[in-house]
């Protein structure tokens, strides 16, 4: 009796081992980001005695925090400022007039007081991570769209997602996106 049993259970334990039929198509995109924030360099001269907390304290109204620290310099030559503070940041383009304005106040308000001073300078603009990121759904549409070419020409149509993978390469210039799925196969 068992081996009537085992006998009738052998085939639809084999067919649910199946592999779905299933078509993998990769899907690209090559994007160019906008730009969509600009990078400010500041400098902020200050007596020797100043720390970083000080520097950040009396530029803290322009928007410089301890964060955007790149580095410090000394001066030896009888200078009245004779360390330079340096800090790097970027501004969403949509604030860039408001911080243009909030850097020169701070500016002629510290030429007023003379013991710091600052400057900046705007060194062009770039695309921030969110700008150069890919829209998943789109990359999905477009292998969707290769593997039903493919189905149709076997007289098949296609299914769901059975397994996806990607990657986004690039640089602030541009960027490329790639995905590979795995789509389950159906019948007409």
């Amino acid at each position: 009796m068992s081996k009537l049993v085992a006998a009738w259970l052998f085939p639809i334990l084999s067919v649910a081992q199946l592999t779905p039929n299933s078509v993998t198509v990769s899907a690209s995109r090559n994007t160019t980001p906008r730009p969509d924030v600009a990078r400010f360099y500041i400098t902020i001269s200050a007596p020797t005695a100043a720390s970083i907390e000080d520097v950040v304290a009396v530029a803290a109204g322009a928007g410089v925090t301890a964060a955007n620290f790149s580095g410090v310099s000394y001066y030896q030559n009888g200078a009245t400022q004779p360390v330079n503070w340096s800090f790097s940041t970027t501004v969403p383009l949509a604030d860039l007039k408001a911080r243009i304005g909030a850097l020169t106040a701070l500016q002629n308000n510290l030429a007023k007081e003379k013991s710091f001073a600052l400057s900046f300078s705007v060194d062009g603009t770039e695309s921030s991570p969110a700008a150069q990121s890919c829209a998943l759904p789109d990359l999905i549409a477009d292998a969707r769209a290769q593997a039903a070419k493919l189905a149709s020409a076997a007289g098949m149509s296609v299914g769901g997602v059975l397994a996806i993978s990607g990657a986004v390469t690039g640089s602030a210039a541009t960027s490329s996106c790639s995905i590979t799925v795995r789509f389950g196969l159906g019948g007409f």
